[in-house]
């Protein structure tokens, strides 16, 4: 087209001072146009075989130009357009699978054998118990059953319903006059009366395979198609007939096509069901995953929070200078100690609860001991373990080193503080000073910016160069020394 533009301006009706060079004037929405038109046929070829296109097709063919043959009508699209969809599937994440569609509701049939439901009173049955009778009563019931068949050949069913009622009232009804009844009403086109009759005669004989095929010719009648299919299954299995072929057949087609929609329903669910779980415990797992490495973070910033020292404090841990024989024992750790002594008040008792993001220590557990003494942090319960929770004291605590949780009652945690004082409270020579709690402390003590001033007090250089040569049994001979155990509580902001 291009080619053409050039060398034959007289398409425009413009002339072209240099048409060897291509330089045309058309007008440039003249040339828009044309240019959408020759990308929308690049894009679907077919458009040329358009009536619309009709005059530009002959054109081109005019001049020698070839067009794309034009494609049969039902003809397969080409496999390269095919292909997109395929690949666009291939990169749908699993997650984002479309939900199984649902069947669509099955438009009602027409049955014209189907029976409307019959309501109560239904006939009377047979007296209960054993009667006897006598020779006359036994020929006037023979021939009430007489009158009972010549009125069904008749075409007389009412009467003749009369007539079997009567001889069933009269005691001993066999399982055969049941059934018979049973026939009779359903063809009166009451089939919850027949349903009944039928269910006495199979009561009285189990094996009776006449009253299990009227029973279920009548649950057919009802649209109760699986028990039409087990009773006419049962009957034609004891004692088969010939006029009960066609409506078994009906029955058996019609209850495996609602069998299948069952299963494929049920399976369906169970799909779904599953697929609910797998995601639930995918969440869950992310979860305790999260909440683990949130307690591995707060463990390691603790850690390195520890080990980073305290100004004024070479070596950290360390302890002060000139007392390098305590084993690393510092200030900081001996004020921890003498706080929980009786000479110096004990830090305060935690309230009767606790509240999220409060640091604490497990203790008492009988039935899991390995627990005692675990740093943990209380958290807040999930909608689901808050509703587990209801009616209990217990609280959720996420262990610091592991990220486990677990409900424990407040009785079974102590604060730093609590847990230093009963560390530290009984026998100080066997106080551990890398016992997590006395740490806590010792930390927090550093923390207050109070322990330079006793550091570098005077007339306490005695009681920490005894303490040195001595270890922390030294400790006890101060207890009641009420002006320096003043002076440290006032210095440490416990008085």
């Amino acid at each position: 087209l291009k080619q053409f533009v050039a060398e034959h301006c007289d398409f425009c009706s413009l002339s072209c001072p240099r048409p060897s060079e291509g330089i045309c004037k058309m007008d440039s929405s003249h040339l828009g146009a044309l240019r959408e038109v020759v990308a929308k046929l690049e894009e679907e070829p077919s458009l040329i075989h358009s009536s619309e296109l009709g005059f530009f097709r002959d054109f081109l063919t005019s001049w020698g130009a070839k067009v794309p043959a034009a494609q049969k009508a039902g003809a397969e699209p080409s496999a390269k357009p095919a292909a997109a969809p395929a690949a666009a599937c291939e990169e749908t994440p699993e997650s984002e699978e479309s939900e199984e569609p649902e069947e669509p509701e099955e438009p009602v049939e027409d049955d014209p054998d189907r029976m409307a439901e019959d309501a109560e009173p239904y006939p009377e049955m047979s007296p209960p118990g054993e009667v006897e009778f006598t020779d006359d009563q036994l020929d006037a019931q023979g021939a009430i059953k007489q009158a009972a068949v010549e009125a069904i050949e008749d075409g007389k069913l009412d009467e003749a319903l009369k007539k079997y009622t009567e001889v069933i009232k009269m005691g001993n009804a066999s399982a055969m006059m049941y059934a018979k009844r049973a026939e009779l009403l359903l063809k009166l086109k009451r089939p919850n009366a027949c349903i009944r009759d039928c269910t006495a005669a199979i009561d009285i004989n189990p094996d009776s395979g006449k009253a299990y095929r009227v029973r279920g010719k009548a649950h057919r009648a009802l649209g109760h198609w699986e028990a039409a299919h087990t009773d006419l299954s049962m009957g034609q299995s004891l004692d088969f007939a010939d006029d009960a072929v066609e409506v078994q057949k009906l029955v058996d087609a019609k209850w495996k096509h609602i069998s299948e929609k069952q299963t494929r329903r049920r399976l369906k669910e169970e799909r779904k069901a599953k697929k609910a779980k797998e995601a639930e415990l995918k969440k869950r797992q992310a979860e305790a995953k999260r909440r683990k490495e949130e307690a591995q973070r707060a463990y390691e910033e603790a850690k390195a929070q520890e080990a980073s020292g305290f100004p004024g404090f070479p070596g950290g841990m360390g302890g002060m200078p000139g007392m390098e024989g305590m084993g690393g024992m510092d200030i900081g750790q001996m004020m921890a100690g003498m706080g929980g002594m009786g000479g110096m008040p004990a830090p305060p008792a935690s309230a009767t609860g606790y509240k999220p993001g409060d640091e604490v220590f497990v203790t008492g557990l009988s039935k899991a001991p390995e627990l005692n003494g675990k740093k943990a942090m209380v958290v807040p319960p999930t909608a689901e373990e808050r509703k587990s929770l209801e009616g209990t004291d217990r609280l959720i605590v996420r262990l610091v080193d592991s990220g486990e949780q677990f409900a424990v009652k407040p009785t079974n945690l102590e604060t730093a503080e609590e847990r230093a004082s009963s560390a530290l409270g009984s026998d100080l020579e066997d106080v551990s000073l890398f016992d997590p709690a006395v740490q806590s402390e010792t930390a927090r003590l550093r923390e207050s910016g109070k322990l330079d001033d006793l550091a570098n007090d005077p007339e306490l250089a005695p009681v920490f160069a005894d303490i040195k040569k001595n270890g922390m049994g030294a400790l006890e001979k101060y207890w009641n020394d009420e002006k320096l155990m003043a002076k440290i509580s006032k210095a440490m902001g416990t008085q």
